[in-house]
């Protein structure tokens, strides 16, 4: 087991590593990373989209491996763009030479899975014969006439991934007309970072190479996760004590969170000389991971009634004299005893950490008190 934790340790180390640090990164303020359409469609739409069409050229040829011949990125136009951010026929990215009637469509795919129409009529079940019959036949699901018509010979059809691959319910009959390649037609983000590269190697616009690379950092991180989670499975798979020890950790892990919880709150509740929650609860969030039940203690700290709250919120300290609550600060808020998964969360199970957590919060409920509680500011009903 010593040996097997000991290299999960260096894989997390090495993932760390292969990011680039920067103090700030906008796309992380202002999005969470892995919105498929609000983000990453529309950003790569947008450099797509941009006049001078090195950015279009570099996409189709080099990742999408299209020649001149096949697909004249001239005059094109691409949907969604910086004017107009709607997508056309729900298409993630559209990148459409009218005047040749040739088309290239992207179905972006990050978490969200495949829309499945069981109901429609032949070649728009699936999402993905539902967008190539759309651009051809230049007619929707519902038999309506589209805006757009190109060529069969000259539209393609693209599924974008970070690790998921389509299924053949999506591909529909695109596999039969052998329109829809599996080795061909998907593309994941490793390429899109070499795109990104290229992207910066070809413009001389210092705030674009910027913005770019902030992008392209996202991407780094995002396919270092999943880098990370395919390194971790051939950890498990390369030796038979390695799968055990995987097995045997994911067996009791259930029982390290409980008893985890259960010594935060006992170290807790004997400093504020008070009592635990209720044990059933601790359970119900540990053993099912129950987001919406409350852990909760109450106790008197110098003539005022307080309560601590653990929940989907994270730690909160309530007033009950007065009615009023507030968050503790960020690194205890972001403790969810229902979310393991977080490492903030995770983290309580070593002794020291858990001792400077607790030892933070009393700290912060002394600060709270001799300024009377007032950032203490949301207000509940007192039972």
């Amino acid at each position: 087991m010593k040996d097997f934790l000991e290299k999960l340790y260096e894989i997390e180390q090495n993932s760390i590593e292969d990011i680039d640090n920067e103090t700030m990164n906008i796309f992380n303020v202002l999005y969470n990373g892995n919105e498929e359409v609000t983000l990453h469609s529309r950003f790569i739409s947008y450099l797509l989209s941009l006049k001078d069409k090195n950015f279009l050229k570099l996409f189709v040829k080099e990742i999408l491996k299209l020649e001149e011949e096949k697909f004249n990125v001239n005059n094109c136009e691409i949907i969604p763009n910086e004017q107009n951010k709607t997508e056309y026929e729900e298409i993630d990215i559209l990148i459409l030479n009218e005047n040749e009637k040739q088309a290239i469509i992207i179905e972006n795919k990050i978490n969200a899975d495949d829309s499945i129409h069981p109901n429609a009529r032949r070649g728009y079940k699936g999402q993905l014969e539902r967008y190539f019959n759309t651009i051809t036949k230049g007619k929707d699901k519902n038999v309506k006439d589209c805006k757009y018509k190109c060529d069969v010979d000259k539209t393609y059809i693209y599924y974008l991934t970070l690790y998921k691959k389509p299924s053949d319910k999506t591909i529909g009959e695109l596999k039969e007309r052998n329109k829809f390649i599996t080795e061909k037609h998907i593309i994941n983000y490793y390429q899109i970072q070499e795109w990104l590269s290229l992207c910066i190697e070809n413009t001389e616009k210092s705030f674009l190479k910027t913005i770019i690379q902030q992008y392209l950092n996202l991407i780094k991180k995002m396919t270092t996760d999943n880098k990370r989670a395919l390194e971790l499975t051939d950890l498990i798979s390369i030796s038979e004590n390695y799968w055990e020890s995987a097995y045997i950790f994911s067996e009791y892990f259930k029982d390290i969170k409980w008893h985890t919880i259960h010594r935060f709150f006992t170290e807790l509740s004997e400093k504020l000389k008070t009592h635990l929650p209720d044990e059933k609860l601790i359970t119900d969030v540990a053993h099912n991971g129950n987001r919406k039940t409350i852990l909760k203690i109450e106790f008197e700290y110098l003539n005022t009634r307080l309560q601590i709250v653990n929940d989907d919120n994270g730690f909160t300290l309530g007033n009950l004299t007065k009615g009023t609550w507030g968050y503790f600060s960020d690194d205890i808020k972001k403790i969810r005893f229902w979310d393991f998964a977080n490492k903030e969360t995770f983290h309580i199970i070593n002794n020291v950490h858990r001792t400077a957590i607790i030892d933070n919060m009393l700290k912060q409920i002394e600060i709270h008190h001799k300024e009377d509680y007032k950032n203490l500011k949301n207000v509940f009903k007192l039972s």
